[in-house]
């Protein structure tokens, strides 16, 4: 797949359903992700647009984050720019 900048069209169409298995509404149900992308590069909006497609699915009640996301150096605060353009722009 081949990245492209946040303004690029996305690596490949989503018009298929989610192939995520449906879950009794008793059932917990989240997503867990880990070393999620930077910047919205390398079709990390695809994995996204995925990823929302499987949660909407399962009716996923919240992600679980495993780190390594913000790199080469972290974050300084929760208002690091790094937070929008690695997750709130990209996952929101």
């Amino acid at each position: 797949a081949r990245g492209h900048t946040r303004h690029e069209a996305l690596c490949s169409a989503h018009d298929e359903p989610s192939r995520a298995l449906a879950l009794e509404p008793a059932e917990l149900s989240f997503l867990v992700v880990g070393d999620w992308g930077r910047d919205g590069l390398c079709c990390q909006r695809d994995v996204a647009i995925e990823m929302a497609k499987a949660a909407h699915s399962v009716r996923a009640a919240f992600v679980v984050s495993t780190g390594d996301n913000f790199y080469p150096d972290g974050i300084g605060s929760a208002d690091d720019a790094n937070v929008d353009t690695s997750w709130a722009d990209v996952y929101n």
